[in-house]
């Protein structure tokens, strides 16, 4: 039973840090050419450049979900 519960909630920790890394990437990357097309060139593109990090972060956690959650 605990073996089930930890295993729920290890898969649920990071299910939910790959939304939040997502949602991020893509509000920085949104708010990023918002701010590019303003005029705001150098803050665009540290969005930008801030959106690609959040990106591939969670795109790590995608490729090695089972392993960290140990399936």
């Amino acid at each position: 039973m605990g073996d089930k519960l930890l295993s729920g909630v290890l898969n649920l920790v990071i299910v939910g840090m790959i939304t939040l890394m997502a949602a991020a990437a893509l509000l920085c990357a949104h708010t990023g050419v918002l701010r590019i097309c303003a005029g705001s060139r150098q803050t665009g593109i540290e969005l930008i450049a801030g959106a690609a990090g959040l990106s591939i972060a969670a795109w790590f956690i995608i490729k090695h979900r089972n392993d960290l959650v140990d399936r």
